[in-house]
């Protein structure tokens, strides 16, 4: 089985600040330790456009990352455990 979760931070209005670096760490190194070979992990920051996307019974609300293509190709090429930045 797979599957795959976004996770998004400082992307609200009413977050005050954004992650530190350390915090990003944090969250990081406690998934792969949690979860070892189970998971891969890509992270980083860049401006996205948020909001509410599509219409009808695919309406949505959420981010658009820049370049997600090449993220998930960062992903892919990552060995399970294992973690890496992107810009």
């Amino acid at each position: 089985m797979c599957s795959f979760v976004l996770v998004t931070f400082g992307s609200h209005p009413r977050d005050a600040e954004a992650l530190s670096d350390a915090d990003i760490r944090r969250i990081v190194q406690s998934l792969t330790q949690t979860l070892g070979q189970n998971i891969r992990v890509v992270h980083g920051a860049a401006d996205a456009l948020v909001g509410m996307f599509g219409d009808g019974p695919r309406f949505t609300v959420g981010s658009m990352i820049p370049d997600f293509g090449e993220v998930m190709g960062t992903l892919l090429r990552q060995r399970f455990g294992t973690s890496a930045k992107v810009a």
